[in-house]
This record gives structure tokens, sequence and C-alpha cells, in this order.
């Protein structure tokens, strides 16, 4: 058994909307679930109905796309879903008919109060020593995911033998500067030298025993365990997590805890596991027509990477881990899952389920 240094039991708490207090306790072992990073914010649902109108009416909600949560996707869907830093609306978005499937009908209701729109290189939507929302958004809808699958879906997207077929700016940047002493490829090459798979990372970013090595782990694991942990740690904008490991950079801490202590900030979610659902449901209870997404975005084909989950995926050890080193993501993921003015308990439910179930 891999023993997680500094890591100790704890427990996940349920958010009580009554008293606004933690309760239900569910402890796990060797692993760790944290209580979730709640908001001050008013502006509360509550609603165990699938059938509900939100109350007040956003009227200029932004999407904040957190990587590999299909904010892609949900960005082809808005008629706002480009960078604050270029015109809006989107250019050639007068061309586009952004009804149910792209089809015929009238635009969709999220596309129609969603006015704003960040992504990776961009600074964090709010400031929270800010009086005053920049932008003045009544809303943000955030691009989600469960934290450890969101993580290892970065791994494999970034990992230096997959960017041929997933990431092509990547194969052309780390390709130009080969040799060049440039300070990011020398970076990325240290971190996946450290940890060729996502089990490697998983196991040597916890313990330098001896006994815990394998052949996937490199002998110089002490220093690979602070370059493991630091780069899960997210949540900022350091020169070994930009620009080739900015999806881990680029995190639900790093995006959503200023919006978790403004209580100004209302927070809507829409998950990746119940894309389909989130999407068409939202719509309905912004007062609108139950639109579907059109489709997707351009993909690569997950047979041609040659790195990737065995098919076994990862162990219930490895998943324990993983989420300990998470702690904090996870935490804030909590925060917005409970904050979210657009889920229904029941909903809100389902996406404490899927952590407890991965971490316990």
């Amino acid at each position: 058994m891999i023993s997680i240094v500094g890591v100790f039991i704890t427990s996940i708490n349920l958010y009580s909307m009554m008293t606004n207090e933690f309760t239900t306790n569910i402890s796990i072992e060797n692993g760790i679930v944290p209580s979730p990073v709640t908001s001050n914010s008013t502006h509360k649902v509550n609603s165990t109905s699938t059938s509900f109108i939100i109350t007040p009416l956003p009227s200029n909600m932004a999407l904040i796309h957190v990587g590999k949560t299909a904010g892609s996707t949900l960005s082809k869907n808005l008629r706002h879903g480009c960078y604050m830093f270029v015109p809006h609306p989107c250019r050639g978005s007068e061309d586009k008919n952004f009804g149910t499937k792209g089809g015929p009908g009238e635009e969709s209701r999220i596309s129609q109060l969603t006015k704003g729109y960040y992504h990776n290189y961009h600074q964090a939507p709010i400031n929270v020593n800010s009086s005053v929302d920049e932008h003045e958004h009544d809303g943000y809808i955030i691009s989600s995911r469960n934290p450890l699958n969101r993580v290892v879906s970065a791994f494999h997207y970034v990992h230096p033998e997959n960017v041929a077929f997933t990431s092509t700016n990547r194969a052309k940047f780390l390709e130009g500067n080969k040799g060049k002493q440039n300070t990011f490829v020398e970076k990325f090459n240290e971190f996946f030298e450290c940890f060729p798979t996502i089990n490697a990372l998983a196991h040597a970013s916890v313990s330098s025993s001896d006994e815990d090595k394998d052949d996937n782990i490199t002998t110089n694991t002490t220093e690979c365990d602070s370059i493991g942990r630091f780069i899960l740690s997210g949540g900022d904008d350091n020169t070994m997590k930009n620009i080739l490991l900015n999806h881990f950079a680029f995190n639900y801490k790093y995006y959503a805890s200023g919006l978790l202590a403004a209580d100004r900030s209302r927070i809507f979610v829409l998950r990746q596991e119940h894309l389909v659902t989130d999407w068409i449901n939202f719509n309905i209870r912004l007062g609108g027509e139950p639109h579907e997404l059109s489709g997707t975005t351009n993909s690569f084909d997950k047979d041609k990477l040659a790195v990737k989950l065995p098919p076994g995926g990862l162990s219930k050890e490895e998943k324990r881990i993983l989420c300990a080193l998470l702690k904090e993501d996870i935490q804030v993921y909590l925060g917005i899952i409970d904050e979210a003015d657009n889920l229904t308990e029941e909903e809100k439910e389902e996406s404490r389920k899927e952590i407890r179930d991965d971490c316990n």
C-alpha cells in the first residue's frame, strides 16, 4: 500500500442550503474528498423540481471555459463565444444560426443572455479586490467536469507523443524550438521525463521510497515529486505551467476562487458528464425553448493516441492519490456545484457522488 505523505483522512460535507453550514460526513481512506469552498452570494434557487425558472433572470452572462470540459463545444453555440479582447459579437456570428442543433429556430436563450467568454491565456474574469466587475457580468457559466477526469484528459491531450494528433499548435511549437534552449520546452520535457504516464504521475508524486518505484517512474523521485505536486496544484501563471502545460495552470482554483469569494457573483454550471441535458434544462430554466447543442468541435481520434489510459484505467489507489493531490481544486469544484443556480439539488448530488465514487 502506498502511503501518502502529509495527506490525512478527512471528510466530504454535503452543503445545507437552509443553514449555510456543512453536515453529512463521509470519511475516506488513503484519499481525500474535501469540503467545498462556498460563496457569500445571496442568489439561491434551491429547487428540487426539474421545472423552475431562474430568478432574477441574468442578462449579461459570461462563459468561463475551463480546459478539457467541453468548453469549445459550448463556445461554438454562443454568439459571443470569443475572447473579450476581440470585437463582439464574434466575427462571422451574424451568418450563423444559434437555434436548435444549429438549424432553424430562434437563437437559444443561453446564447441570447451570454455576452462574454474567458479561456486560458486570459485574465481570470473577476478581481475580488475590485469593487466592480470590469465587464459588469451578472452571471458566470462555468464549463465543468470531475477534476480527476479533467486532469487525466489534460495529461493525455498535451503528452509529447500525442500532440501531433491532439494539438498541432503545441506540436509545431515543440518542433520549432527544439534545441533552442527554450524555457517552456525545457520545462515541458522535464515534466514528461518524470511522468511518461498518468499512472507514473500518481505514484511518483506521493512517494520517493524504492519499494514504490516501477519501470515507468524516473529514479530522480525527489525532484519529480516536487514537480508533480507543483503542476497539479495549478492556479497560477508560472512559466512551467503556462503555454504548453496551461490546462494544469488554468484550473477551477484559478478561475473560480475569486467568484466564490465575491458576494456579487452568480454561478451557473454546465457539466460535461451531463452536457446535453444540462444545456437543454438551462435554456428552459432561463425561460427559453429546449434548444439542443449543435454537435461538437473537431476532435482527434482517441484510437491514434500513443499514450492513453491502460485498458483497466486508473486503479482505485491511483484515483485516491490523485484526489489527494487535487484537494484544493476539488474543493473549488464542489463549491461551484453547490452554488450553481441552474442545477437542482438532485443534479448537484449527482456530481458530489461522482467525486465520492472516485475518491473514496
